[in-house]
């Protein structure tokens, strides 16, 4: 543990109050210095705020009405403002990309301002001088891996054995998770960031609980170097659960895979090592879908058909265009381009045209894309067609949400079947091998995952040579 224990207890229990005796605002690009004292502080929704009362001001201009917001544009990086704050023991804070309401009319002293932040960082006092770089956080979200250590309890009356640990080890990546009740810590050895670190584990938690895990505090060490940090999270994620096609109790043959479990996570963890562009359309594809499913059902429809074509593009339309092109299309655009070359009667421009637009015919669409890997055995059958259908369904959205009737018993069908379809891209993406739960069958079959050719994991541009028109 590399910070305070009630001090992560406050966070966790929304009692979080920092006494500062000096906190100052600034902004480079205008010289604007507001100091002063306050408290920084957590609500209820988990949302981190200062409240600054301000005591001198320099290069401040008159408000020009009853309020003025700073920075006047919050995209700009130049405009950005950093609150820097001392507390009573003497720990520095700091974070930046907030913005703030001007007093009305003047800048009179004392005065208050406050604000909500996404984070604070600080350098802990008390840490072990240590060259690994490893990332340690806590987060209260519903996560239960599959154990293999346990924890010995002891109380004045009794003793027990608790399996509430799970470690992964693999070469020089080493994880650890302790799983309490009120909340949940994790431990990652790694040549990872602390934001890299934690994508993958959510993603791992978002893949085996359906969970988005929000750490409310972390600390990295980075060559002895300690850093931790406090986020602002959202309360109302935190007991939502989406699919989950790798569930922590999925078991094979009567016994829990648990191996299946931890290769996935040091999977994960290489791929963001090794290809972090394919790494991020899957975390950030996955991420589109599970808060679209916190919506209405088209709003959840539209972001997982998107999240499928969002995949497709960035991953698997390369290497299928350099290794699935038919050879029928190919000369059939030679034969025609001869045809139309030796037409009279065309103008030129149109010849030209004609002749440019008949590349198109060997694109890989998306459409064409799932064609390919169900003919494959990859996909199911009729992948392509229930993607198609809940698209469509995604286009004539409904005026009342509150009832919608058209997501009938079929659409709910499709929209099983489009989040197998999902859940199976994003696992071929990594190279998975084990079992997954496919939610489109009776009683949600446990299936082994295909096996992709090996193609499929070559880093191909994430572009493709020419834009798809259409679907």
């Amino acid at each position: 543990m590399l910070v305070d224990h009630k001090l992560c207890k406050s966070i966790r229990e929304l009692t979080l109050q920092i006494d500062c005796t000096e906190m100052e605002i600034t902004q480079e690009c205008s010289g604007l210095k507001i100091s002063g004292y306050g408290t920084i502080k957590i609500n209820k929704s988990g949302c981190l705020y200062f409240e600054l009362i301000f005591t001198s001001t320099s290069n401040t201009s008159r408000p020009s009405g009853f309020f003025k917001t700073i920075p006047a544009d919050t995209n700009d990086p130049a405009q950005k403002l950093k609150l820097t704050a001392r507390d009573i023991l003497g720990i520095q804070y700091t974070t930046e990309g907030f913005s703030i309401r001007t007093p009305p009319f003047s800048w009179n002293v004392p005065n208050k301002i406050a604000s909500t932040i996404q984070n604070l960082k600080f350098t802990p006092k008390h840490f072990p001088d240590t060259a690994s770089k490893r990332t340690y956080f806590e987060f209260t979200e519903s996560f239960k891996p599959p154990c293999n250590e346990s924890t010995e309890t002891k109380t004045a009356t009794s003793e027990g054995v608790s399996w509430n640990r799970l470690t992964i080890k693999e070469g020089d990546i080493e994880a650890k998770f302790l799983i309490q009740k009120k909340y949940n810590s994790a431990y990652l050895k790694s040549s990872l960031s602390a934001e890299e670190a934690i994508e993958c584990v959510r993603l791992y938690a978002g893949l085996s609980d359906g969970v988005f895990i929000q750490p409310y505090i972390w600390t990295q060490n980075d060559n002895g170097e300690e850093t931790a940090t406090i986020n602002s999270i959202n309360n109302t994620y935190t007991h939502f659960q989406y699919s989950n096609p790798i569930p922590s109790n999925l078991a094979i043959a009567g016994k829990v895979a648990i191996e299946h479990h931890c290769r996935l996570l040091i999977e994960l963890i290489l791929l963001r090592i090794s290809s972090p562009d394919r790494f991020n359309s899957l975390y950030n594809n996955w991420t589109k879908v599970w808060h679209a499913g916190r919506s209405t059902n088209v709003v959840a429809s539209l972001g997982l058909t998107t999240a499928i074509e969002g995949l497709l593009n960035d991953i698997y339309i390369k290497p299928i265009k350099v290794n699935y092109q038919n050879q029928k299309i190919k000369t059939t655009i030679i034969e025609a381009s001869s045809i139309i070359k030796e037409l009279d009667g065309l103008e030129s421009a149109t010849r030209d045209y004609i002749l440019n637009s008949l590349p198109y015919m060997a694109n890989i669409t998306p459409k064409k894309a799932l064609d390919v890997l169900e003919s494959i055995s990859f996909l199911p059958e009729n992948a392509r067609k229930t993607w198609t259908k809940l698209r469509n369904y995604c286009a004539h959205p409904k005026t009342r949400i509150e009832e919608d009737p058209s997501f009938d018993s079929k659409t709910r069908s499709d929209f099983s079947s489009c989040i197998d379809t999902l859940h199976l891209l994003i696992l071929g993406a990594i190279g998975h091998q084990g079992y997954v739960i496919m939610f489109n069958t009776p009683d949600r079959k446990i299936v082994e995952i295909p096996i992709l050719p090996t193609f499929f994991h070559t880093n191909y541009p994430t572009q493709p040579d020419k834009p798809s028109t259409s679907l």
